[in-house]
């Protein structure tokens, strides 16, 4: 019944374009060193939402024959993330175990620097750092990557399918646009 292209054949290329993106901003905050700023998050958030919105209404025009319900929308937003998410886990793995492994030292200062700015005591600073430095490894940074990326993912494509939705009229034949004969 379904005539339509895999979606994940269809939105590889949408995956791997989204993966590019996020490589690109992970690289520039990396290398004008703004790990720190929350501003450069939402920034990305505001590109992955305007991205991943022509990128839907993409693959409903040009693969879904301009009909798409909200189902399959939200599963080819999860399949783009799926892949982004994937990609950018197995980078921010090597970013932290192979091309700069102090990362790790830098975000356990900052965490300290900001439990001393809050007033923290130091016996419950000291057990936090420590907790903290057996979690902050390389695995468990870029899983917990994976992780949000695919969470960002599904909320976005949530909010995103409700404007791409688009259903068919079973009354009307698909290409034609006449009523079928229910004789």
């Amino acid at each position: 019944m379904d005539k339509y292209e895999n979606v994940w054949k269809a939105n590889l290329e949408n995956g791997l374009i989204m993966a590019c993106i996020g490589l690109i901003h992970t690289l520039l905050i990396y290398f004008f060193k703004l790990m720190a700023n929350p501003v450069q998050g939402y920034v990305l958030y505001t590109i992955q939402i305007a991205v991943l919105f022509f990128m839907l209404k993409s693959f409903r025009d040009k693969k879904r024959g301009g009909f798409i319900s909200y189902g399959q929308s939200l599963g080819a937003g999860m399949v783009i993330f799926t892949i982004y998410s994937l990609v950018l886990g197995l980078f921010t793995f090597i970013l932290y175990k192979y091309i700069d492994p102090n990362l790790i030292d830098q975000q356990l200062a900052l965490a300290q620097d900001k439990m001393v700015e809050m007033g923290v005591p130091q016996s419950s600073m000291e057990m936090a750092t420590e907790m903290q430095k057996t979690l902050l490894t390389p695995l468990f940074i870029s899983l917990m990557a994976i992780f949000n990326g695919i969470t960002h993912g599904l909320i976005f494509s949530l909010f995103i399918s409700i404007f791409i939705k688009k259903e068919e009229n079973p009354l009307f034949g698909k290409d034609t646009g006449e009523e079928l004969n229910l004789d």
